[in-house]
């Protein structure tokens, strides 16, 4: 089987070895059939996020069909879940599994086969195809993210950020009966498809500043609910400083090289502000996207704006880097 290693940053290798074995009954063996690729195999792509030691193998949106030892049994496709949680830890036992204290990660999905605990799979709805299937796992984080939200049709929602995880909350916000939702980002074609999903208003704030754009919405100066789905330090002041009174923002992307945020911390006390943590997502947030998958209540497909075989890996990379893509999908 092939698998892509990556051995420092820009430099990914694809070797040919063994096909793993499950080495309990507690694991199973998948083919690869889609593998999304995420902004955490960009940044160890880029440097930006290092691992303990290298070589490092990527990919952890997958979608695949399981693999029985006498190749007589019957293939279903999952998606697998990358955080393997020990399953007695006090988050674990109140269904937070994403908080495991003692959990580990697979990120396998840009290889031919993987291993992966039988727990961690979820069987895929018939007729949802791998390459839509493997984005089951970040709209499960967007779900997650919302539920820790009090949210109303009434609701002033900003998403700061254009990218795939802004069209999802879009989409989830709208089926939540959310009336207003407002987008900003930096490219105009991104921006008119979050339009097409259903948001109130959007603008490239390369071409109009923020503060110009909030006077034009006519609103209170600020927002009910502020959704930071871009992984850098701007997006996360640009945030705080349009908060309403009372106001919460979801910290939803990381940040690398990590970046401390400075707080006033007394404007917080008297607006009372709220910040809110969103941190991957369980089985069960995956469990729901999948359910609103097989309805049709949410469009992943025009998110996916390339699909790439596994020996163009790096091209799919450069291409996310440049913003000439949206969401790219890898076939091994």
């Amino acid at each position: 089987m092939r698998l892509v290693l990556l051995y420092g940053p820009h430099d990914i290798r694809i070797y040919q070895t063994d096909k793993p074995k499950p080495a309990s009954k507690k694991e199973t063996l998948i083919k690869v059939r889609a593998c999304g690729i995420c902004s955490t195999d960009l940044r160890f792509f880029e440097g930006t996020r290092k691992p303990a030691t290298y070589p490092i193998t990527l990919g952890h949106e997958i979608a695949g069909e399981t693999v029985s030892e006498s190749q007589r049994g019957s293939q279903k496709l999952m998606v697998a879940l990358g955080r393997v949680s020990c399953g007695q830890c006090e988050y674990c036992r109140t269904g937070l599994s994403n908080l495991c204290a003692h959990s580990s990660f697979v990120a396998s999905g840009f290889g031919e086969y993987a291993i992966y605990p039988t727990s961690n799979l979820v069987q895929v709805p018939e007729f949802i195809p791998a390459n839509v299937a493997c984005l089951a796992e970040p709209v499960g984080c967007c779900i997650n993210g919302l539920q820790k939200l009090s949210l109303n049709e009434k609701s002033e929602v900003m998403i700061i950020g254009d990218g795939s995880i802004c069209m999802i909350f879009t989409q989830l916000l709208n089926l939540k009966g959310v009336k207003h939702i407002h987008v900003i980002g930096h490219h105009n074609e991104r921006l008119e498809l979050c339009h097409k999903f259903g948001a109130t208003s959007t603008t490239n704030t390369r071409n109009v500043g923020l503060a110009d754009r909030i006077s034009h919405l006519s609103l209170r100066n600020a927002f009910d609910v502020v959704i930071v789905a871009a992984g850098n330090l701007a997006a996360y002041f640009d945030g705080l400083r349009i908060l309403s009174k009372r106001g919460r923002l979801l910290a939803f992307s990381s940040i690398y090289p990590e970046e401390r945020i400075p707080v006033d911390f007394d404007g917080l006390r008297r607006n009372e502000y709220s910040i809110v943590g969103s941190y991957e997502c369980a089985k069960e947030h995956v469990k729901s996207a999948l359910a609103l998958m097989k309805k049709g209540d949410i469009q992943l497909k025009p998110i996916i704006t390339h699909v790439y075989e596994l020996d163009e890996l790096e091209n799919a990379f450069s291409l996310i880097l440049q913003r000439r893509a949206i969401k790219v999908v890898i076939n091994p």
